[in-house]
């Protein structure tokens, strides 16, 4: 997002920081929204089951040994309990609450017994009604000893969601929830099946 978009609708949050370098985890992972900048196929390669609606955002990734695919998080393609992570990074803000509710049941049905769900994102606040109409945040992500710049925006307006929000739909959805960390704008949610 962005190309083309007038930048006076822009509601730019203040940068922030990410560092992966001593996130682990366990098994083959399944990374919702994996295209873009690819960033869970980079650090764990061949491991990583990355889906995507988009075709395209599947194709700007970075090449490696992740294996990419065209899917929806609210339909997985899956059989029950395939996964023993799986990942979502500055993935749900695109997706509307009830889309968000539907694609963390797939989540839980793909997920084996014991496994665990990493979501990385933004708080978004209710939309003030005024002219910024698009959110943005600006990330610098560190990887293996690389700093990655990168940026996602949204459409804001029915867009809105926190940490509160997306713990209660894991809950529903029968995960517990292990970790729960807040920066000023974006937050990390750790959930185990």
């Amino acid at each position: 997002m962005g190309e083309g978009i007038d930048k006076k609708r822009m509601n730019f949050l203040p940068a922030e920081k990410i560092n992966l370098e001593k996130f682990d985890c366990r098994g083959r992972i399944l990374d919702i929204g994996g295209g873009g900048e690819g960033i869970i196929a980079r650090r764990f390669g061949e491991r990583v089951v990355a889906i995507d609606l988009s075709r395209e955002e599947l194709e700007e990734a970075p090449v490696n040994d992740a294996l990419r695919i065209e899917m929806d998080a609210r339909d997985l393609k899956f059989l029950d309990e395939e996964f023993l992570t799986i990942t979502s990074f500055f993935t749900f803000m695109y997706m509307s609450p009830e889309d968000q509710k539907k694609a963390i049941r797939e989540i839980f049905r793909v997920m084996k017994t014991d496994g665990e769900f990493f979501l990385w994102d933004i708080e978004i606040k209710p939309h003030d009604g005024g002219e910024k109409d698009v959110i943005v945040i600006e990330l610098t992500v560190t990887i293996d000893g690389e700093e990655i710049k990168t940026g996602y925006g949204v459409y804001w307006p029915g867009k809105e969601q926190s940490p509160e929000s997306i713990v209660k739909m894991g809950k529903e959805a029968g995960f517990r929830i292990v970790e729960v960390a807040e920066n000023p704008n974006s937050f990390f949610v750790k959930m185990k099946k």
